[in-house]
């Protein structure tokens, strides 16, 4: 079998069990806690490991300046699904991803690619802004942590979902730019599957 293959398939195993386990701690210690864990970079962390092993380690060190840009569009996709969950799940949904899909997009497209000291300034100025602006708008309070049964079925999706964005940066990266796939790798499944 390929080494690539081998190598695609342990990202997706991997990143499936760390960002399941990160999810189900996450859910034990209150929303706001659970919110920072399911927004922390892990997925690129494992996705920028095995692009080095893939690529190699310049590959994988080009590929962090497009990664705070991610952030920040995956920071928009969570706003938009807050601020558009009074009409509903699923319509939240589908404006936060519509959202996603048109940052990404203006990212891509539209800007050039930055470095990464501007790249993560942008991240922080619009993460504050739109804490705030979400917190003003919805007033939304903290919630005390509550018992959560463990539900192998919840994990198994987590896993999935998280080891497919981490399969797929891998993937990615054997073909498009670094910035791209900095960009790119950020994707918000793992993030999505503690929203549902």
């Amino acid at each position: 079998m390929n080494p690539l293959y081998i190598r695609i398939a342990l990202s997706f195993i991997i990143a499936g069990i760390w960002i399941a386990a990160a999810t189900f701690l996450g859910e034990r210690l209150g929303s706001r806690k659970a919110g920072l864990i399911a927004n922390l970079p892990s997925n690129i962390l494992i996705s920028l490991i095995f692009m080095s092993i893939t690529r190699g380690p310049e590959y994988a060190a080009a590929t962090t300046a497009g990664v705070p840009m991610g952030m920040m569009i995956d920071t928009v996709f969570l706003a938009v699904f807050i601020l558009a969950l009074r009409a509903g799940l699923w319509k939240a949904l589908a404006a936060g991803f519509a959202a996603w899909a048109l940052c990404a997009v203006f990212v891509l497209v539209v800007l050039p690619p930055l470095q990464f000291g501007l790249s993560l300034l942008v991240y922080i100025v619009v993460t504050v802004f739109l804490f705030l602006l979400v917190h003003w708008k919805l007033g939304v309070k903290k919630t005390v942590k509550k018992p959560v049964r463990f539900s192998w079925r919840v994990a198994a999706v987590r896993a999935f979902l998280a080891g497919s964005v981490v399969a797929g940066a891998v993937t990615i990266a054997q073909i498009a730019p670094p910035y791209m796939t900095g960009v790119l790798a950020t994707f918000p499944a793992a993030l999505t599957s503690t929203l549902v």
